[in-house]
């Protein structure tokens, strides 16, 4: 018969403390970002280093609409070939 894993093991909870606490800092970090930060060096990472549309950047709360820079539209003009 397996053994259950003990959910009272100190270190388990240690780990499972540590992730919270990281995704916490974490929360608060780009909550505090987004209400104080609407540089363009912020836009260029979010945007242009880690390749978030603008939609992804509004959903996680950023208001940095005046840094968008055009992205134009496939297929305005057609294809070129």
């Amino acid at each position: 018969m397996r053994e259950q894993q003990n959910t009272h093991d100190p270190h388990c909870q240690r780990q499972e403390k540590t992730a919270l606490t990281r995704e916490q800092i974490a929360l608060k970090c780009m909550e505090f970002l987004a209400e104080h930060d609407g540089s363009e060096e912020l836009y260029q990472m979010l945007h242009g280093e880690l390749g978030l549309s603008h939609e992804e950047v509004e959903a996680l709360g950023f208001d940095l609409a005046h840094r968008y820079e055009h992205e134009p539209s496939p297929g305005i003009n057609g294809p070129r070939l």
